[in-house]
């Protein structure tokens, strides 16, 4: 989340600076840069549900630190040639305007390109999210219906990802359509879309999202645990993590546990998943 407050951080700079009619290469490197980090702290959020989704496929327990390795260099690599194509397009475009006294076609192309490639960035964050939030969805669909419905932490998880892949996929989605209007149609904006549909409403409701998902939860529940043919009772805050291993009585035949691969226990946490 620190990437994602500092890139709104840099939004609420540039909004200032546009109000001020400063317009120039600071503010439109200010504004590049938080578009930037927007993107990068997304991509963040979305690389934890790569790795969970690894981590719960047949056989991953030997593979999973190579996997895990590659998601990351995956995601590093994205987001450098991102982040270096924007800003050398800006750059070129600045460098451009002061090299020739006729360059409005190459400046055009710059800009457009530019615009383009943000564009681009919100689609990939509409589809990454979209696939694998999805993905998600039925994964952990699979390991409460294997725990024979008694991972109450793993449901409310359920929820969480439905949630935050729906807003994400449907805000980034629109955030690419305005985007590319200007391109597209030569206008800039829609009457009345802009600023609010190209940066305010598109990167705080995902955001919020975000954080709603991410709080810890601090309500108590009641819980019950059975060991030894007894019950006990108990009074738990957010962080109780029961697990359910082999020991679990059995149902139909077949043990009633959560999916376990090659050692990976999937445990219910209230703060979250966890893979051990």
């Amino acid at each position: 989340m620190t990437v994602l407050v500092a890139a709104t951080g840099l939004h609420a700079i540039w909004f200032t600076l546009r109000a001020c009619q400063f317009n120039g290469e600071a503010e439109h490197f200010i504004n590049r840069l938080a578009l930037l980090l927007f993107f990068s702290g997304f991509t963040i959020y979305l690389q934890s549900w790569i790795v969970f989704l690894y981590a719960t496929w047949p056989g991953s327990g030997t593979r999973l630190h190579t996997r895990r390795k590659l998601i990351y260099s995956v995601n590093g690599a994205l987001n450098a040639v991102v982040w270096i194509i924007v800003f050398a397009l800006s750059i070129a475009y600045f460098w451009g305007g002061r090299g020739s006294d006729d360059v409005s076609h190459s400046c055009d192309k710059c800009y457009y390109a530019g615009i383009l490639l943000i564009a681009f960035t919100c689609f990939v964050l509409a589809a990454g999210y979209l696939l694998f939030g999805l993905t998600l969805y039925c994964s952990l669909q699979k390991i409460v219906n294997h725990s024979n419905g008694k991972c109450v932490e793993m449901r409310r998880a359920m929820r969480k990802v439905l949630f935050v892949g729906i807003v994400c996929t449907v805000f980034f989605a629109l955030r690419c359509i305005f985007w590319m209007w200007e391109p597209v149609t030569g206008n800039y904006s829609p009457e009345g879309t802009y600023p609010w549909l190209f940066y305010t409403v598109v990167e705080l409701v995902p955001m919020l999202s975000l954080l709603i998902t991410i709080a810890p939860t601090q309500k108590k529940s009641k819980i019950k645990i059975r060991q030894k043919g007894k019950h006990a009772y108990g009074t738990v805050r957010g962080n109780f993590r029961p697990e359910f291993k082999s020991s679990s009585p059995k149902v139909g035949g077949s043990e009633n546990r959560t999916s376990t691969k090659d050692g990976h226990a999937l445990r219910c946490t209230a703060s979250g998943l966890i893979t051990q």
